[in-house]
């Protein structure tokens, strides 16, 4: 009998539906048009036991569980508006738009529900102004994912004795990271890679600083960019940052605007060029013009074309073709949107975001957005409760355009709506902008009724069976809840509502996504849907060996993060598994802490603090314990967070300081290395020069100066304070530590992440 049959037999077996009142659901929980199981489409029963109809343990069983899945119901759909609900709705948007003189393309879809809200002249073209920087940024994404990054390094012909033989030549292929959002300090990165040179030995120079490519220096989110004085600002920059770190340079500064690496020379130093999905963010918060046209240049070339912005507009024609987006009538000269000659639609921008969302860069995407009454270009608009932290867009201005498209995250439903409004003919840009916040906040209000949208619940722990194939699932119960939606996906990073399982209980068994699953959890009441729990993960196993992640950071979603404002839990596991090699579980560091999770029964602990500080406490008194009699069991810990050391030293008891240097390692030197920059240091990683804070996701503003009690380091900062970005410790007990100064997932760089975690093996 296969595995499949199994599962719909014990499915088929159950005595009774549960059927869950959730008055959200505008349908029959057992149509089958109203969702699927994402395992073949079969209904089930409904879930919530605990431990289903295959008692056999907590995870922690073995081969002998049967690998079937608990019980459970298909999600339910969606609410939508009544078409009373809408008409209503509908009068007061017009009456905002109305209030300013201007013509418009408007369309209102829900996300979740697919219903359209609210559609005018929809298809009509506009220009968009800067909304054409979320085309630009889609782009990169599409193309080379979140992780990707233009191209950069130092080249060289020869190095003799300390000495350059000829040119130093700086090569960026449309390369950023010289401006403020990616450093303290246009300069900083420059001043990171002449420190590594001097490490290395260079002393001097005998020919030019050569800037070659495309590049940005400083950047003036406002301006129009000039290739050629941006070349000639880096070059400057960078032969100033080899003079300051005591290089001598015999030649000048020069450039070239060959946007190719030089086939004649040697790479001595690959550049750390910011990740697509950082370079997003600080493109489309401020509305970065100059990056956002260095980018539109850079997918010309991605494209196999050339550096311009005819090229990238072919480029960006081939990724809406690939998404699947109709783009009929689009057209953009530019990546910016300073072009009057650009032309879009507000379906044209639905439709992207709709189909970058089922992408596995959409987190990556919207955490990209402006915030109202939080931060970027809406920082000081639609400040209300019903918006505040709710709405995630971009803005544009330009004489006689307005326009604001972006994602509203309902505070009364809990579901999302892609909104798109593009003003042009404007006859008062503030009456304009007035006007379409109007829109938003006509959208916002609670028209269905609803009251009381839940907290998010707190996920506890993902374990593996360890028969291969299923793993179990416990969150805390929420009061008033009727039910939860158990979020299951194969990356941590597309989330399909099919894939989702109805439960009532606090415990769940379900299969894995050939061998992973990663899971977050939302609760339900009559009002809808709360926010996501963290996520956790599991990669499954048939016995043997495992690894543990701890999601430790309970301040990214109870005392939230400013890139964060409605306390969605973190996701950091995601960078940690790809990083783990094997299989591992996770949970919640207050399973630790109580003992549910037993830290002896694994062979790596990767405990996650992103920046928990004193007022969580980063190692509370029953953690430290238990990490304690691990460590001295021989176990092997791996500690990342950017406030480990001023938690416990700098800010702990006598207690607390004992534990950081006698269990973790470490001593404390600041709290603020005043960098991004880190490089490999005494054990021999290949790490040169890279760069942490991923902006909009996992920033850091003050990373831990460390340095090492008995042990080494392992990452130095660089350009900044000097002293250690990581600490590795090899314990008497045969075990090893290793405590990152900064939280792991806020590296944007995987391969980086990867070295660091393979120190415990």
């Amino acid at each position: 009998m296969t595995l499949r049959m199994k599962q719909m037999l014990a499915c088929a077996s159950s005595t009774a539906l549960v059927l869950l009142a959730v008055a959200c659901s505008g349908s029959d929980p057992l149509d089958p048009d109203g969702g699927g199981n994402g395992e073949g489409g079969q209904t089930a029963a409904a879930g919530g036991s605990e431990g289903g109809a295959n008692e056999g343990g907590e995870g922690e069983g073995g081969s002998d569980i049967p690998a079937v899945e608990d019980p459970f119901e298909p999600p339910p759909a969606p609410s939508t508006f009544s078409d009373a609900e809408l008409d209503a709705l509908g009068s007061e948007i017009d009456a905002s738009l109305a209030s300013a003189s201007a013509t418009y393309s408007a369309r209102i879809v829900g996300l979740d529900s697919k219903q359209v809200v609210y559609e005018k002249n929809a298809t009509s073209l506009k220009k968009p102004a800067s909304n054409t920087k979320l085309f630009t940024t889609a782009t990169s994404l599409v193309l080379r994912g979140e992780a990707g990054r233009p191209e950069a390094g130092i080249y060289a012909a020869a190095i003799e004795g300390g000495v350059v033989q000829g040119d130093l030549v700086l090569f960026g292929q449309h390369d950023p990271v010289t401006t403020t959002p990616f450093g303290n300090g246009s300069r900083q990165s420059l001043d990171a890679a002449a420190d590594v040179l001097v490490a290395r030995g260079v002393t001097s120079v005998t020919g030019d600083v050569v800037a070659r490519g495309e590049l940005l220096y400083e950047g003036n989110s406002l301006g129009t960019i000039s290739f050629s004085a941006e070349r000639s600002q880096t070059a400057d920059a960078f032969r100033a940052a080899l003079v300051a770190a005591g290089v001598s340079v015999a030649g000048g500064a020069s450039t070239s605007s060959a946007v190719d690496a030089p086939s004649d020379l040697d790479l001595i130093l690959p550049m750390p060029s910011a990740s697509y999905d950082v370079i997003a963010n600080a493109i489309n918060v401020p509305s970065h013009n100059e990056m956002a046209d260095l980018l539109m240049h850079n997918l010309g070339v991605l494209g196999g074309g050339a550096s311009t912005y005819a090229a990238g507009f072919a480029t960006e024609i081939g990724a809406l073709d690939d998404l699947g987006v109709a783009h009929e009538g689009l057209l953009l000269n530019d990546g910016s949107g300073l072009s009057h000659d650009n032309r879009v639609s507000a379906t044209h921008i639905t439709s992207l975001l709709a189909a970058m969302e089922a992408r596995a860069d959409w987190s990556a995407y919207v955490h990209s957005m402006a915030i109202a009454g939080v931060r970027g270009t809406i920082a000081s608009r639609m400040t209300g409760g019903d918006t505040a932290g709710r709405f995630w867009g971009k803005t544009g201005t330009l004489t006689g355009v307005v326009a604001l498209s972006g994602v509203l995250f309902h505070k009364h439903d809990g579901q999302r709506y892609l909104v798109s409004l593009l003003a042009n003919d404007v006859g008062n840009s503030t009456s304009a902008r007035a006007a379409l916040d109007g829109v938003v906040n006509a959208l916002a209000k609670n028209r269905k009724g609803g009251e009381g949208i839940l907290a998010a619940p707190r996920l506890t722990r993902v374990s593996d069976d360890q028969n291969g194939e299923t793993a179990l699932v416990e969150l805390e119960p929420v009061e008033g809840a009727s039910g939860y939606l158990v979020w299951r996906s194969p990356d941590g990073r597309v989330w399909r509502r099919d894939d989702a399982r109805l439960v009532t209980g606090t415990k769940h068994r379900t299969m894995s996504f050939d061998g992973s699953l990663f899971v977050r959890v939302t609760a339900l009441n009559a009002a809808g849907e709360s926010a996501p729990s963290a996520v956790l993960g599991v990669r499954v196993s048939n016995g043997g060996e495992r690894a543990l992640f701890v999601d430790a950071d309970q301040r990214y979603a109870s005392d939230p993060v400013p890139e964060n404002p409605l306390g969605w839990g973190n996701d950091a596991v995601v960078l940690h598994a790809a990083a783990i090699t094997g299989p591992f579980e996770s949970c919640a560091s207050s399973a630790v802490a109580t003992g549910a999770v037993d830290l002896a029964g694994f062979g790596g602990v990767f405990w996650a603090l992103g920046r928990e500080s004193s007022a969580d406490e980063t190692f509370a008194v029953d953690e430290q314990d238990r990490v304690r009699a691990f460590v001295e069991g021989g176990g092997k810990l791996f500690v990342s967070g950017a406030e480990v050391g001023y938690d416990l030293i700098a800010e702990g008891d006598a207690a607390d300081a004992s534990f950081a240097s006698e269990v973790l390692g470490i001593e404390y030197v600041a709290d603020d290395a005043g960098t991004t920059f880190v490089g490999a240091d005494d054990l021999g990683l290949d790490v040169p020069l890279a760069r942490f804070s991923k902006l909009g996701l996992h920033e850091v503003a003050f990373p831990d100066v460390l340095a090492p009690v008995t042990g080494v380091a392992c990452l130095d900062y660089l350009a900044g304070v000097s002293g250690a970005a990581c600490v590795a410790t090899d314990t008497e007990s045969g075990g090893r530590v290793v405590v990152l100064g900064f939280p792991l997932e806020s590296l944007d760089d995987p391969a980086v992440a990867a070295l660091l975690v393979g120190l415990l093996e």
